[in-house]
């Protein structure tokens, strides 16, 4: 029985071929790139645009706030906030309420009740 160079030659292909897909494979189930650590990185990225998207929500109310205390168009009632909050100033028999707890509230929270 007699091979050919010509059958050698593409068995040699052949069999470099089913190796490259064999480790193509490999490196898509376990290597730098496969598909768990695409996912891992997705869940990240997910993650952080979240993050992003919740520091441009509050740069907006830090812009608006920025807006309203401008001294070309104060807010009188922002303002009086602000100087109370400041100053510690209080009416007499006038609640106020801590920062954290009013906080708290906007994002949710429950209200404290009232002493």
């Amino acid at each position: 029985m007699r091979i050919s160079l010509k059958s050698l030659i593409e068995a040699a292909v052949y069999l470099a071929l089913l190796g490259w897909i064999a480790l193509e494979l490999l490196g898509a189930l376990v290597g730098p790139s496969s598909f768990r650590v695409l996912e891992e990185r997705r869940i990240d990225r997910d993650a952080l645009r979240a993050n992003v998207e919740a520091l441009a929500a509050r740069e907006a109310a830090l812009a608006r706030r920025a807006y309203l205390l401008n001294s070309k168009h104060v807010d009188a009632d922002l303002l009086g906030e602000r100087v109370r909050a400041v100053l510690g100033y209080a009416a007499e028999g006038e609640w106020v309420a801590p920062r954290a707890d009013i906080e708290a509230a906007l994002d949710g929270g429950a209200w404290p009740a009232a002493d």
